[in-house]
């Protein structure tokens, strides 16, 4: 499970391909999976994004 939180807003999805789809739909940027998962193990925001995998 992934939680992507910014401002009030948060995305909860499954995977990080979702996550990726769901981030494309939104900001209109190409993001990929890859990234997520190096955001996400580098405590890194993702385009202002927190990340975090439970």
């Amino acid at each position: 499970m992934i939680i992507a939180v910014k401002d009030t807003k948060y995305h909860k999805v499954k995977d990080e391909s979702t996550m990726a789809q769901t981030l494309r739909k939104e900001d209109g940027i190409r993001t990929y999976a890859w990234q997520i998962n190096e955001s996400i193990k580098k405590h890194r925001n993702l385009r202002g994004r927190k990340l975090v995998k439970k």
